[in-house]
């Protein structure tokens, strides 16, 4: 897990978005160089990068639970949704909501698509 988040953090991205800022080092999160010197013990360093690790996926959880927050108000009450994007929104998992989607009130639109109204969704909880 640890790499897959390194490699993300290499790569430019975050939460599988391309960094629009540049990184901002907390200095209480790095390792100081002093701690990295060859002298180091490996249970040590594996033991910091674990900790780095779990820092980041809290880290990207807050970002991702402020995205859905932002975004929620910002729907207009009309909004058509397609169901992947309902899924996404409300933290449904894509098979159980095709399953459910007569119950969840969605339809099908003229394109043959699975669609639900956001009016709908806000009568639903985050269940699935």
């Amino acid at each position: 897990m640890a790499s897959a988040a390194c490699d993300k953090i290499e790569a430019g991205e975050l939460c599988g978005e391309p960094l629009r800022r540049p990184r901002v080092v907390v200095p209480q999160l790095v390792p100081r160089d002093a701690e990295l010197r060859s002298g180091t013990p490996l249970e040590v360093l594996l033991d910091r990068r674990q900790q780095l690790a779990h820092e980041l996926v809290e880290v990207e959880d807050a970002i991702w639970r402020q995205k859905m927050t932002d975004e929620r108000p910002s729907a207009p009450a009309d909004e058509v949704l397609r169901i992947k994007e309902a899924c996404a929104r409300m933290r449904w998992s894509y098979s159980w909501a095709v399953k459910h989607w007569r119950e969840l009130g969605g339809f099908k639109d003229s394109d043959g698509g699975l669609k639900i109204r956001t009016a709908t969704l806000a009568r639903h909880g985050s269940t699935g």
